[in-house]
């Protein structure tokens, strides 16, 4: 049986990641700074690794009062965004306010429509998945509806095989439902 906590890590993981790469891809595209031109990509990118830590910092982990100290991990080199890494609970607080970072990174508003909605009902079925007392066969088809709409979305429509990890597998294939029978 896989262990819930490390699967939502994960997969929320997953969701920050893939949300910083289009960010980027949309930034150094031209269609998030207006105003660096477009043969900037060097600054472009540091704008954009700035803005991304300034929204962790400052709204997401933290607040303008009391900011955290997360660097985005990156490689100006290469103009890439490095593995993230981050505990369950950071990682479920930035996925609780995924809009922001889909409000930073994603411009086309039929694109943002679609992160908001998947992440919404990734959310939905893991606030079922996460009760601490056993779940009904109701609630599992309710969690399990939730994770079929997030993967029909989140794989179907926004990433294909860029959004597959085993965990997301799991979840569009029914296997964490079988195990929570």
């Amino acid at each position: 049986v896989p262990c819930g906590l490390h699967m939502e890590n994960c997969v929320g993981l997953k969701m920050v990641a893939l949300a910083l790469q289009d960010g980027l891809e949309n930034a150094l595209a031209g269609e998030l700074y207006a105003n660096i031109p477009i043969g900037h990509s060097k600054q472009i990118f540091l704008k954009f690794v700035r803005d991304v830590e300034d929204l962790f910092n400052r709204r997401l982990l933290g607040d303008h009062a009391n900011p955290t100290q997360w660097s985005c991990p990156h490689d100006a080199a290469t103009q890439d965004i490095t593995e993230i890494t981050l505990d369950n609970n950071r990682t479920r607080k930035i996925v609780n306010c995924m809009e922001e970072l889909i409000g930073l990174c994603i411009v086309q508003e039929d694109r943002k429509a679609l992160w908001i909605e998947s992440v919404a009902q990734y959310r939905d079925g893991f606030e079922i998945l996460r009760k601490h007392e056993d779940l009904t066969d109701g609630d599992i088809e309710k969690m399990q509806d939730h994770f079929d709409q997030f993967y029909q979305i989140w794989v179907c429509q926004l990433h294909s095989r860029a959004g597959i990890t085993n965990y997301i597998h799991m979840i569009g294939s029914g296997h964490i439902a079988e195990y929570a029978y």
